[in-house]
Parts: structure tokens; C-alpha cells; sequence
């Protein structure tokens, strides 16, 4: 799940049965594409090993 902190509304999401990559990289691309891809972003985890994967953090370097 996406939460934009100043307007506390939920910006992207994913479910499956699962916790793990590809899951948390949809979640953040829905919440990117909702917000109509700013060019700036901070973004924060709890650091899971989903965070720290490859993959996520490959897309977190695409857009900044």
C-alpha cells in the first residue's frame, strides 16, 4: 500500500497472497501513475527484504 502523508489517502495498492517484490513495485507504480508521475518523490519503507530487493529498488532509481 501507497499512503500520500500529507493527504493521507491511499495512492496505490496491490494484494496478493504473498508479501514480495513484484507486489510492492505494482503497489508504488499505481501510486506513481495516480499522482500522473511527479518528478520528485521521497518515499519510505520498513525496510522488509521486499524493499531491498533488486527490483525495487532498480524502479525507486528510474524515478528519481
Amino acid at each position: 500500500m501507497a499512503l500520500d502523508l500529507f493527504s493521507r489517502m491511499v495512492i496505490g495498492w496491490a494484494m496478493d497472497k504473498r508479501m514480495n517484490a513484484v507486489l510492492v513495485c505494482d503497489a508504488l507504480q499505481m501510486a506513481l501513475w495516480r499522482r500522473c508521475m511527479p518528478n520528485s518523490v521521497k518515499l519510505h519503507s520498513d525496510r522488509g527484504s521486499q524493499y531491498c530487493s533488486k527490483k525495487y529498488q532498480a524502479l525507486i532509481k528510474s524515478i528519481n
